[in-house]
């Protein structure tokens, strides 16, 4: 994230390596996810509930980064965005929309009490999964 906020307000050199980054994040733990959905195992479970904190942290602090909301609005104001195309403006107007949706518009102690709410909610869903998974009904079927 540093280095998103360190670089120049356009597309090249800052949306585009910031959304790039966010996919294969986004994929590579969408990956995780799906197999500890469909292909638990006490490894796996293990792995991902000690990933899922950094995870949501990660998201949670990307979307209430005031540089990064500084940024886009920046991008937004410059001359050239009223050129680019209709699916980089969206892109753009969609991050914006996102910042303000996850606070990035509040007073800063506002915020700060912000992000401790979805770590929690994602130590709660990882508890409860723990606890559905040893329940014998709640087994998924092995297909060995």
């Amino acid at each position: 994230m540093a280095h998103a906020v360190a670089a120049a307000p356009t597309w090249e050199a800052f949306v585009a390596p910031l959304e790039d980054a966010n996919e294969r994040i986004g994929r590579a733990w969408g990956q995780a996810s799906h197999l500890h959905a469909v292909l638990d195992s006490p490894e796996l479970r293990e792995a991902y509930n000690a990933s899922l904190p950094k995870v949501t942290q990660y998201w949670t602090e990307l979307g209430q980064n005031q540089g990064l909301f500084e940024k886009y609005q920046e991008l937004a104001a410059s001359p050239g965005f009223q050129s680019a195309s209709k699916t980089r403006k969206r892109i753009v107007e969609n991050a914006l929309r996102d910042f303000r949706l996850g606070g990035a518009e509040l007073p800063a102690s506002t915020r700060r009490a912000l992000p401790a709410s979805p770590r929690t909610t994602s130590r709660r869903r990882a508890r409860m999964a723990r606890t559905a998974g040893s329940s014998p009904c709640m087994r998924r079927p092995t297909w060995r």
